[in-house]
């Protein structure tokens, strides 16, 4: 009968890490499809809404570092695509589309909760507000994108800003999806 619990346990651990899952909060919106010969993308970074970071203790500038992980995401998916990063309300840069994101929330989780409870408690979240645009500024689709990162064994000892950096990675690659095709990402969602 030990052997039966070792034998678990050791599974739990080896195939027992993070996990992230992504949800769509409300449904896209798709006013125009992307062009098919686009072949450049400017990031506008959009500072997160106040009071919209819990259970952070980190000095680094979270929209910087979830566009850093977009461009990165993309650059995987389309490499001949040029992408640019811009901070702020920038006017319309010499691109073919253009990607606001913006955070409404971020919460770091629990790291008390992900090391003795599990599976979705603690959870690390991150909801962002993304619209890509054409190179005239319209508006081409829009979605909120919600994407959490958990430990569903317990026994976590990855720390807030850890779980954080994982998180961005998952909803940067949704991010990407969602950019590249709005409506087979709505189709799969």
């Amino acid at each position: 009968m030990y052997k039966v619990w070792y034998i678990a346990g050791a599974v739990l651990l080896l195939f027992g890490g993070c996990v992230g899952y992504t949800e769509l909060p409300e449904p896209v919106k798709i006013l125009r499809g992307i062009p098919a010969d686009a072949r450049s993308i400017a990031i506008h970074v959009l500072p997160a809404t106040p009071g919209s970071v819990r259970n952070l203790e980190t000095s680094a500038d979270l929209s910087i570092t979830l566009a850093r992980s977009i461009r990165e995401a993309l650059a995987r998916r389309k490499p001949d695509w040029r992408i640019e990063i811009r901070e702020g309300q920038t006017p319309p840069v010499k691109t073919d589309l253009a990607l606001r994101s913006e955070f409404l929330e971020v919460d770091g989780g629990s790291t008390g909760m992900r090391f003795w409870i599990g599976f979705n408690a603690g959870a690390t979240q991150s909801i962002v507000q993304v619209s890509i645009l054409d190179g005239a500024g319209q508006e081409l689709a829009a979605s909120r994108i919600s994407h959490s990162t958990m430990c569903p064994t317990g026994l976590c000892t990855d720390s807030n800003e850890k779980m954080l950096q994982r998180n961005f990675e998952g909803l940067a690659d949704e991010i990407a999806q969602f950019v590249i095709d709005p409506t087979e990402y709505a189709k799969r969602k």
